[in-house]
């Protein structure tokens, strides 16, 4: 039998993050070839920058249904898809989730409305305390749209969290 041996390399006393999880290329592509069949359509992603994890306390969807639902979950260093499509032929979607880190409370929300509107596909993003900040890019335009969510300390722009296992 063999052994295996992981050297760390972090320096003394600082923690270490955890390993860097994303999802599956394939689940996103599933996911994706699932969502553009739908009249409109938005795959989220979020991408949980913190140490600490984020629970997902609230979930409503004025329109639309899952494609894959939010998970309960969001450990650090993580990051997750999901997509949220909507009904019928002539329908858009909408949905908002909020999620605890601690005492700060994060709502995301986010839609693509069916047919010509002012604002177009919109999202919006608010947090509740000061430990934590959110940054979006996106939705981008269409039928079939995509919007990520980062969530990092508040304290600094985000760091790369890897580590070598």
């Amino acid at each position: 039998g063999g052994s295996i041996t992981r050297e760390c390399t972090d320096e003394p006393g600082e923690a270490s993050p955890p390993p860097r999880r994303t999802p599956a290329p394939k689940q996103v592509a599933t996911l994706s070839t699932t969502m553009r069949s739908a009249s409109r359509a938005t795959l989220v992603f979020i991408d949980n920058r913190t140490p600490d994890p984020l629970q997902m306390v609230h979930v409503d969807v004025p329109q639309g249904t899952w494609a894959d639902p939010p998970p309960e979950w969001i450990q650090p260093n993580e990051k997750v898809a999901f997509g949220l499509q909507s009904k019928g032929t002539w329908s858009g979607c909408e949905g908002r989730v909020k999620f605890l880190s601690g005492a700060t409370q994060i709502t995301l929300r986010w839609g693509n409305p069916f047919g010509p509107t002012l604002e177009g596909n919109w999202s919006r993003e608010a947090v509740e305390g000061s430990t934590l900040t959110v940054k979006r890019e996106g939705p981008t335009a269409g039928d079939y749209s995509r919007v990520t969510y980062t969530v990092v300390p508040t304290t600094g722009v985000p760091t790369t969290m890897t580590r070598v296992v």
